[in-house]
């Protein structure tokens, strides 16, 4: 090949060069011209002068492809994470508004059972004001019978006394006939029986007076002993009644009681529960920061990839184009 025609192929292998890296703006395109321009072809040189340039095209055309796929490959990654992340995201956001809606419930079920729980000891220290009140009027009314009793019982005593008295006294002074002596009946409201006009036998004493003193006071030791023994029946009633009462507000008491137990059970169980949501909701905000924190760290170069991917892509086929044609040219190929 004569050293013109080199010469010639040298000048427009550089003209294609430098169009191209006026195009693409690479310094890589500048410094192969700087390496272009160095290669000169001189007479009786059987060696290619442009060996050196081409290989320098061949791997410049070879790291553009593998630019062109680290692109490509970083677009595909930045897709890949931005769509996971943003799952990842969404799912985090979902399960901490799951956490928040059930801290609300429980904090709801919570403040619920505690006012219930209050009530109940209100019940139950009513329960316990109206045993109370109960047990002192039951004290107060056993001391009252008691006493009553005993006055009852001295009086019946005392008239057994005065009976056993009287008796002894008509008996020595030979008078007990007249307390056994049959008198006419007379219905209420009729007129005695006149007396004989005369008397078959001598004066024996006041016998019809200590006959009615007597029976008198029977009656009424026989009177005062079934007021003993109604007094007895009545309060013998009211240990029943107050037995029973007590036995009412004890088993109420004791339902009442359960049933506080058992809430309080409820709220210990929902407050574990709560801590456990709390301590997820904070995981999982933990872990949405870390996916946003990751999601604007790769923004930059993702933004920045999104939207020159396509540029960068034509820039570097047109780059490598304009290589491939200037090797061309050094290798001897024509273009209009």
């Amino acid at each position: 090949m004569s050293v013109e025609k080199k010469h010639s192929q040298h000048a427009r292998a550089m003209a294609m060069i430098r169009k191209t890296a006026v195009f693409s703006k690479d310094a890589r395109l500048s410094a192969l011209v700087v390496v272009l321009s160095m290669a000169k072809a001189e007479p009786d040189v059987t060696a290619d002068p442009f060996a050196d340039v081409i290989t320098a095209i061949d791997q410049m055309v070879t790291d553009l492809k593998a630019e062109e796929q680290d692109d490509l490959q970083t677009k595909q990654d930045c897709e890949k994470e931005r769509m996971d992340n943003t799952q990842s995201a969404k799912m985090s956001s979902k399960k901490i508004d799951t956490n928040t809606e059930t801290i609300d419930r429980l904090t709801a079920a919570i403040a619920a059972a505690k006012k219930e729980i209050k009530e109940i000891e209100d019940q139950i220290s009513d329960l316990n004001d109206e045993k109370t009140a109960a047990d002192e009027q039951r004290s107060k009314e056993a001391k009252e019978f008691a006493a009553n009793k005993a006055d009852d019982e001295a009086a019946v005593g005392l008239i057994e006394t005065a009976v056993g008295v009287l008796k002894e006294f008509y008996t020595k002074n030979n008078l007990a006939l007249a307390q056994y002596r049959q008198e006419p009946f007379v219905a209420a409201g009729e007129a005695p029986t006149p007396p004989p006009s005369t008397w078959d036998t001598g004066y024996g004493g006041a016998k019809g007076e200590s006959n009615g003193i007597v029976a008198i006071m029977e009656l009424i030791a026989a009177d005062i002993s079934k007021d003993v023994q109604k007094a007895t029946d009545n309060e013998n009633e009211a240990i029943s009644v107050h037995a029973k009462l007590s036995s009412d507000i004890a088993s109420t008491i004791s339902s009442l009681e359960q049933t506080k137990a058992d809430l309080n059970g409820q709220v210990a169980s929902d407050e574990t529960s709560m801590a456990t949501e709390k301590g997820e909701r904070t995981t999982n905000q933990e872990d949405l920061k870390s996916t946003l924190d990751f999601l604007k760290s790769i923004a930059p170069g993702c933004d920045f990839m999104a939207v020159n991917f396509s540029t960068r892509l034509s820039n570097r086929q047109a780059e490598m184009d304009g290589l491939l044609k200037a090797k061309a040219i050094l290798n001897g190929a024509s273009f209009d």
